[in-house]
Order: C-alpha cells, then structure tokens, then sequence
C-alpha cells in the first residue's frame, strides 16, 4: 500500500478514504497465451565459452566402448548419446536467458536500442512536465529513432544483397526475410482458427498441426485407387546383381560431419551441426562403429527416426487455417550420416546398372531443371525442323513424398536386387517412424507416421525415383 488519503467534500460527517496502491504491470493478453508485456526465458548452450581442446580432449577419452556392451542397436545409440551428453554438459550446460523478444532481425543494433531508450525517457519526462520545449526534445528524438531505423534496415539488406549476389539460395532466402519484415510476419504461429474456435495456448496450437499433418496422406489416399505391384511384373524386373552397403570408415564420417553446413537446422536430438563439426575428430571413429553396428545387424535406430516438425506460412490465405501451413521436418544430424551412405550406395546400384531412366532430371547427380528444359528444347527445335507439331503435358504432383507406399516401395526394391537382409534395413528405416510439432517452445506428443517420408532426409530423393521408375 503507497498512501492513504481522505477527500473532505462538506456533505458528510463521513470521509471518503483512497488508498493508491502499486501493482505490477501484467500486460495485455496477446496470443499465443503469453501476455505482450512478458519475458521469455530461451534456454541453450553458449558454444562462444566452449573450450573446444578441453572438449575434444575429454571426447577422446570417453569410454565409448561402454555403449557396445548391448545387443540391442537402440540401446547402444542411447548409451551412446549419454556419454556425449555428460561430457557436453560439463563443458558447456544448458542455461536460461531473459529476454523480451526471442529474435530480434540482424539489423536491430544496439544503437537502435540505446536511442529507443532515450526516447522513452524523454517521452516519461514529457509527459510529466507538458512542458512545449520537453514535447519538442521527445519527437525529435522519435523522428531520430525512425530515422535510424529505416537506415540500419536498408544498409543492412543492401550490404546482404551485395554479398550474396553470387549465390541465389542465400540470395533468395534474403529476398524472403525481407518479404516477412515487410509483411510485420511474425516468428511462430500465435493463433489458430479450429472449428470456428480461436486457439491460442501454443501445446494445442502444437497438437492441432501435428494431428493434421500427419492425417494429410491419409485423406488424399481415401480418393486414390490402391497401387499394387503385380507378381508377373516384380518377376519380370528381378535383378541378379545383388545390391551391397559397404562399411562406412571413420575418415567419412569426417568428412560428412566436416562438410555439414554449420546453418543447418537442429534435430530433436539437440546437437546441432555447429556442435558436431566441433567435436568431429574426436567421435568419428565411435559413429563409424555405431553406423557400421546398424548396417551389421540390419537396423535403423527408433531415435534417428523421430522429426521435428515446424510449420511454415505459404504466404497465401489466412495465417489463423492450418490448411495454409506447410510442414518442414528436422532430423537428428547423426541420422543425416548414416541415410547419406545409404543413399550413396542405393544411388550407385541404381546408377551403375542403368535402373534410372536416361532422360530422368530430377534427384540425380549432374542433373537440374536446366538438363529437363535443354532435353526439351532440343526436342521441339527437331520438330520443327520436321515441321512436326509438339504436345507439352505438364503434371504437378501433390504430396509426392508423403504418398509413398511403404510395401511398394519395398517390392520395387527388391525388384531391382536389393535382397531380404538388406532389405530389412529399408523396411526398418520406413517403419515406426515418429514426428512431433513445436509451437514456440512447447511440443506436441509424437504421432506414427505411416506413409511418406519426411522432406529432410538425404534417402528421400531416391524413394519418389525408385517408386515411379
């Protein structure tokens, strides 16, 4: 309680008492079921205090060979995992900053902050004096920070822009911030509009897209005739030469790992490309041998398999439907390793003994747009020349790598000589495959995702090549 006063109005013996008491601002409720005004606490590990030769060196030194005293695959990955865990939460543990915005854009510097926070004091000290000069000093102040801020904008894209000129992926990833800043597009999905109902608590927002993305396939297979292989056919295609995994060496997952963009996103795992070029050196050999385990005894381990999902806005339609999000899935880095050297060795076969189709473009190596539009060109320039006339039929498939029949794609596998014990690797690889969505923090509960596979996985090109061929 601040102060107690009493008013004397002169119409009673009784006085009325006023009590001015102080409570803390809760701000406004906003979505999401957060409160505008709120702090968030964003947990993770400062790799900038990591001692990188400590952390190598206790690497180095960590009993690896502990995680293979079990015969279970899932258990030795787990062991696994704990051991590089331990280690890396002595070096560099999880920690909790306070912040008023999770991100801030790349050209919000601290001079922008500093010049905000001399216009708010100028702002309070106008309002409590109304004094025309104080009135004044505060909206040059404001003009000043709008100022900056359009400036630092600018510059900021302009010097992007120039650096990244060579290079259209960044190039076109620059062009998209800029389109979302333009668009005040927010980070994460704050609202949803389920049944008529506006969803706001971020675990239901979680739970409402993870149900209707991992039900999409199924719905569009309701409308679709079922495929199947016929018995004659898969005959007819056996193949006698017989498809091989080589062993994976220690001097590759070096290589892999060394390799690995350090931007990529992080799995549900938690160990992000950054942390694992770090340690590279010192963990190739026990990822060698925990690949080289999983190839032995025709497994795929069920924590390589589960996604993290985060919907992203196509930038048509209403950001409150669900319909107008599409799902982007993250796997664990270490998964990346061993579907890599899968899918080198399923390419390889296919390649080698002209399985794939000569005039296919799509998901082979040297191969683009540009090899599918010269091949087309050519072919109408000779029809021309032939004063033939030439028919274009464009097909547009929707939800390819989702619609994927898993027991199909096994048959055609089988077809082109992959045998029964590797096989299983496959089989094992599609099945009990797992996702969850993350919604600003909060995860959803993981779902089964029976059909397709997810759109990050380096096997993924040769599942819609092999299925169709």
């Amino acid at each position: 309680m601040h102060n107690v006063v009493t008013l004397n109005v002169g119409m009673s013996d009784h006085l009325p008492v006023f009590v001015l008491r102080r409570f803390k601002k809760t701000g406004e409720q906003g979505a999401a079921g957060t409160k505008i005004h709120e702090h968030t606490s964003l947990k993770y590990r400062n790799l900038k205090s990591l001692n990188n030769e400590l952390f190598a060196t206790d690497l180095s030194e960590a009993p690896w060979d502990s995680a293979f005293v079990f015969e279970d695959t899932d258990d030795i990955v787990d062991s696994w995992y704990s051991i590089f865990n331990n280690i890396l939460n002595k070096h560099a543990p999880i920690i909790s900053k306070r912040v008023k915005r999770k991100i801030q854009p790349k050209w919000f510097t601290n001079d922008i902050t500093n010049e905000i926070q001399i216009r708010d004091r100028l702002l309070k000290q106008a309002r409590a004096s109304n004094n025309a000069n104080d009135w004044s000093i505060f909206k040059l102040a404001k003009n000043k920070v709008t100022q900056l801020i359009r400036n630092k904008k600018r510059n900021y894209f302009k010097s992007k822009v120039n650096e990244h000129r060579e290079n259209p992926n960044k190039l076109w990833s620059l062009i998209k911030d800029l389109s979302r800043a333009s668009l005040g597009e927010n980070n994460g999905v704050r609202q949803l509009n389920e049944n008529g109902e506006l969803v706001t608590e971020s675990r239901s927002i979680a739970e409402i897209f993870n149900s209707f993305f991992v039900s999409q396939p199924q719905r569009l297979l309701s409308s679709i005739k079922s495929t199947f292989c016929s018995e004659s056919l898969l005959n007819s295609l056996k193949i006698k030469i017989k498809f091989e995994i080589p062993h994976i060496s220690p001097e590759k997952v070096l290589q892999m790992l060394n390799s690995m963009p350090a931007n990529k996103a992080t799995g549900a795992d938690g160990l992000s490309p950054k942390l694992l070029k770090i340690a590279a050196p010192s963990i190739s050999s026990s990822v060698a041998r925990l690949i080289n385990h999983c190839i032995s005894t025709n497994t795929f381990p069920s924590r390589w398999k589960v996604a993290k999902v985060t919907p992203i806005f196509k930038n048509q339609g209403s950001v409150e439907h669900k319909q107008n999000y599409r799902p982007i899935s993250v796997l664990p880095i270490l998964s990346k390793l061993y579907e890599r050297h899968l899918y080198e060795a399923l390419y390889s076969h296919l390649s080698n003994n002209n399985f794939l189709y000569g005039l296919q473009s799509g998901f082979r190596k040297r191969h683009s747009t540009e090899t599918a539009l010269i091949r087309l060109l050519d072919q109408i320039l000779l029809d021309l020349d032939k004063n033939h006339v030439t028919g274009v039929v464009f097909v547009d498939y929707s939800k390819a790598f989702d619609l994927i029949d898993h027991q199909l794609l096994l048959q055609k596998l089988s077809a082109y000589g992959v045998d029964d014990t590797y096989l299983k690797i496959f089989q094992n690889y599609l099945s009990d495959r797992t996702q969850f969505v993350e919604i600003n923090g909060f995860k959803s509960r993981p779902l089964c995702i029976t059909h397709g596979v997810p759109q990050d996985e380096d096997l993924q090109p040769t599942d819609p090549t092999t299925s169709s061929r």
